[in-house]
């Protein structure tokens, strides 16, 4: 993985967080995906899985997010460091 393919990824992580479009958000993870909404959490909201990730993005409920309203949601994300499959990004949300 580069620099290059990160930046790409979090783009589209951000156009499909803004779209709510099943097949962008299920574009991004593979079959065994593990996500979480919140970076520090209790394990209670971790969610297992592509299809469960997607569900999770379009029907939350629980710990999760939460859907937002179009046109409330912005966000820029960039890599600050990759290492072979592991990546950290910063960035900011603003809703």
């Amino acid at each position: 993985m580069d620099r290059s393919t990160v930046e790409a990824w979090l783009a589209r992580y951000v156009e499909a967080w803004k779209s709510y479009d099943r097949a962008a958000i299920a574009d991004l993870f593979s079959a065994d995906a593990v996500y979480r909404f919140h970076p520090y959490n209790d394990g209670g909201d971790v969610v297992h899985g592509r299809d469960a990730i997607v569900r999770s993005w379009i029907e939350p409920d629980g710990d999760q997010s939460g859907r937002d309203e179009p046109g409330t949601y912005d966000a820029q994300y960039e890599p600050y460091a990759v290492d072979g499959d592991r990546v950290v990004a910063v960035g900011w949300s603003n809703y």
